[in-house]
């Protein structure tokens, strides 16, 4: 996908891509100035049921152990 004349980037520069790595698709988006790049990254996980949801929360949580979110670490817990 590129930008349009409606911006906000340069008409024609990249907006987002996508790609897959061993059968796992991904999407890249400029974030524009606001957002330098990093190597940080999300994931979406899609659920079939709200057992899944629970599930999925679950195994992230695993004890509690922070993980890197934002600008701070923070602690995974179910919705």
């Amino acid at each position: 996908m590129h930008h349009t004349e409606a911006g906000p980037g340069p008409k024609g520069s990249v907006l987002a891509v996508t790609f897959e790595i061993d059968g796992q698709a991904f999407i890249a988006l400029d974030g524009g100035p606001q957002c330098p790049f990093t190597p940080a990254s999300s994931r979406v996980v899609h659920c079939g049921a709200q057992e899944d949801v629970a599930r999925h929360w679950a195994q992230l949580d695993d004890g509690g152990r922070e993980v890197l979110g934002g600008v701070a670490p923070v602690r995974l817990r179910a919705p």
